[in-house]
């Protein structure tokens, strides 16, 4: 179904002709620092938004959000993607300071390996008192984590069964002391 509506007067105008400006962020005064331009495309979907959403409850709005949100992502991510590709695997030439081209060509992705590499292995400053990398940081603190739990677990079985030979003795002492106390009678 197409819907034409004529009006003298606005030739010219369709859903992309910009009415106004749309406030996207404000100063910490609350005063508008910066906007997008606002069409009347937007507009109308807007509105048709608010009607539709008005009809809902929580669960159903909350629900369609989350879904509008899961196709926009996935929308993204298949324009993105074959872009993202490419620039990973497309030729590059490093360049110095001024951006003239040194060395030779090279990909996105060796350069973000080397990269990961370097802050990996990296040890830290010589103002730093920790002079160990960012690698072997992670595996000592991995390490000392798993560690402190199989300890825990230990120690734990190991309290309960001192605690379960306690008992037993003390219910064994307080038995003896009872017939001891009956039979001096």
């Amino acid at each position: 179904m197409q819907i034409n509506v004529t009006v003298d007067g606005l030739d010219g105008v369709d859903l992309h002709t910009v009415i106004g400006e749309q406030v996207t962020q404000y100063d910490e005064d609350g005063v508008a620092i910066q906007g997008d331009q606002l069409t009347l495309g937007d507009l109308v979907a807007q509105k048709l938004a608010d009607k539709i959403y008005s009809g809902l409850d929580y669960e159903h709005r909350h629900q369609l959000a989350k879904t509008a949100a899961a196709e926009r992502v996935k929308l993204i991510r298949e324009r993105l993607e074959p872009q993202v590709e490419e620039a990973l695997n497309g030729a590059i030439r490093k360049t110095n300071n001024y951006g003239e081209p040194t060395g030779q060509t090279t990909t996105m992705r060796e350069l973000v390996i080397a990269e990961i590499t370097q802050v990996i292995g990296a040890k830290g400053d010589r103002y730093s008192s920790n002079q160990k990398s960012l690698l072997d940081t992670v595996v000592n603190g991995q390490v000392a984590a798993a560690l402190q739990g199989e300890l825990k677990k230990a120690f734990d079985a190991e309290r309960e069964k001192v605690v379960a030979a306690v008992r037993a003795q003390a219910a064994e002492l307080v038995a003896q002391a009872v017939k001891q106390g009956l039979g001096q009678r």
